[in-house]
């Protein structure tokens, strides 16, 4: 269609297209945003389309290397758009908000990916969502519809993933307002809305499935968006979604991918887990890609159950599929663990404990115990993932969750083992790196729930440590009422330890966070109890540095309660 030019590009401008600014190759998803956020930032401003390009071009490069020589601009370099009256507000993707890498490289979904386009545009919509079975590829074409539109959304863009079980609205609203920059007070939904009505966020919240008993509370938080303040919301679900969404426009996930994009799509996962060769030949790449429909997960696992099961076995058991592709889906899995074996099957089942879907590695080997090595056949299988970002998790699909549920529940006594087991691994965690809040964070639905689990098995010793070593993670990140609760339970923990002056010390530091907690939600009293009764322990176990920075607090207690001679004396005490 180009005829003798080289690009698009250049077509564009033989056509008559004044500017066009092009990239050689497909940009990494963050670079594209940061690139496109800084071009429209500077074009906006007032500056020359050249300025605009170099100053993309440099901070994108800056942080991508990779994309160094990647971008062009061809025709106009001097084009100017009129700049528009008032301040113009610089856009950014919310740092702690960073959207999670469903799929190593995405595939397919043109037309879907334009309704996108279109709702986010649209002033009379307040989004968009995605329906379908399980592995059909909601969350991944939700999170790349994020992330190429985040420059549309100034005000940030941030998502929740329903967790297993347990979902709570509120804790939810929280999350995003907290991912946002927004202050909660005792009305999240409240909160949040007057900053969604004000500023454009994208707001993502995964596998609404496991909401069920919140959608009607959630639909009514979304209707409440006006439609002037453009924010947008994308949800995923399996089932259609409820007319009680208003204005919420729903694309159903009916097909798989697009054969061409299926085909691809084989062939890229065939080359990268190693997978044999015959994937390479289009005709059967394409068989396969035709006899699922383009159901990627159905694929996915095709290939890797090709790794360890003959050709001949594989290829028979395609031409035998039949039924509901959701259906296919869990008996391929049934086979996938079954190549896990025993241990593969107990690994999977104590793994599917957790509510988050991805799980810290020390966590997710404690839990299983004696099984522990069932979890890399299930990497070989590819049953769940092997994840590395800075910390390494172990990361299973919704669809292996079901097949669980439905074929290996725990007995009450091995699931309460699995449990305790994990709960001492996060002590140790506390123990270690009570100052990396990514950790905590990247592990938080997982990490609380551990704490219950510790709590409930009367396991003092791990509540205490657990809470002490995230209360800065809680703190920090405006999780007041979770922070309190443990602080609080740590305290009772402690005093049900064996006294011992180690056990006291850790008592006085629990008993000065509790007190932190009392005085941040105004409770000047029960602060100054906590505090001084901190100081009284660690006066009697010789903590001088501890006692110091506690008198200190007492004093600004006292500040603030107008007893400017009791601080002062305080004050000099530390």
């Amino acid at each position: 269609a180009a005829g003798e030019v080289q690009s698009i590009a250049q077509a564009l401008i033989a056509a008559g297209v004044r500017s066009v600014v092009a990239h050689r190759w497909p940009l990494i998803d963050r670079a594209a945003v940061m690139f496109s956020q800084a071009l429209y930032r500077e074009l906006a401003a007032g500056r020359a389309l050249h300025t605009a390009f170099d100053e993309a071009v440099r901070i994108t490069t800056d942080q991508f290397d990779a994309e160094r020589g990647n971008a062009v601009l061809l025709g106009d370099e001097a084009l100017t758009f009129p700049r528009p009256s008032g301040p113009v507000q610089p856009s950014q993707v919310i740092e702690n908000a960073a959207l999670p890498d469903e799929t190593a490289r995405f595939f397919g979904r043109r037309d879907e990916l334009l309704k996108l386009a279109d709702i986010f545009a649209n002033d009379h919509l307040r989004g968009a969502a995605l329906t379908g079975i399980g592995g059909i590829g909601k969350s991944a074409l939700a999170f790349e519809a994020a992330d190429r539109h985040a420059w549309r959304f100034p005000g940030g863009v941030a998502y929740v993933r329903a967790s297993e079980f347990g979902f709570s609205l509120d804790a939810a609203l929280i999350d995003l307002a907290r991912s946002l920059g927004v202050a909660v007070s005792g009305n999240p939904a409240r909160d949040l809305l007057a900053y969604l009505n004000a500023t454009p966020c994208l707001l993502v919240l995964d596998n609404l499935e496991r909401a069920e008993r919140e959608l009607p509370r959630l639909a009514e938080v979304i209707n409440a968006l006006n439609f002037d303040g453009g924010s947008k919301v994308l949800l995923t679900l399996r089932p259609p979604l409820s007319d009680r969404f208003h204005d919420v426009r729903e694309i159903n996930l009916h097909t798989g991918l697009d054969a061409a994009n299926a085909l691809a799509y084989v062939q890229f996962i065939a080359a990268n887990e190693g997978a044999p060769a015959q994937w390479q030949n289009p005709a059967e790449a394409g068989a396969l890609a035709a006899r699922v429909s383009g159901h990627p997960e159905l694929m996915r696992l095709t290939v890797f159950r090709s790794k360890q099961t003959p050709w001949a076995r594989v290829k028979q058991e395609l031409a035998n599929l039949s039924g509901r592709l959701d259906e296919a889906l869990q008996e391929l899995i049934g086979k996938q663990v079954e190549q896990a074996g025993e241990m593969g099957r107990t690994a999977l089942a104590r793994l599917a404990l957790f509510p988050q879907p991805r799980v810290l590695c020390q966590a997710a080997l404690a839990a299983c115990g004696e099984a522990a090595d069932g979890l890399d056949k299930l990497v070989q299988a590819g049953v769940i993932a092997f994840e590395s970002d800075g910390a390494e998790r172990y990361a299973l699909h919704a669809t292996a969750v079901d097949w669980v549920r439905a074929h290996h529940r725990l007995q009450d006594a091995e699931m309460q083992e699995a449990k305790r087991r994990a709960a001492t691994a996060y002590s140790e965690l506390a123990n270690n790196h009570a100052n990396e809040h990514d950790i905590y964070a990247g592990e938080h639905d997982n990490y609380m729930a551990a704490m219950d689990w510790a709590w409930a098995s009367e396991m003092w010793a791990e509540v205490a440590s657990m809470a002490q070593g995230a209360v800065g993670y809680l703190r920090t990140k405006g999780y007041w009422q979770d922070g309190f609760k443990w602080m609080t339970r740590a305290v009772a923990a402690r005093r049900k330890i064996a006294e011992s002056q180690e056990n006291s010390r850790q008592l006085a530091y629990h008993l000065d966070s509790l007190a932190r907690f009392y005085r941040d939600m105004g409770n000047l009293d029960e602060a100054a109890r906590c505090f001084d009764e901190s100081a009284q322990l660690l006066d009697a176990t010789d903590d001088e540095k501890g006692k110091a920075t506690t008198l200190h607090e007492m004093a600004n207690v006292a500040v603030t309660r107008g007893d400017l001679d009791g601080a002062l004396d305080l004050y000099r005490q530390s």
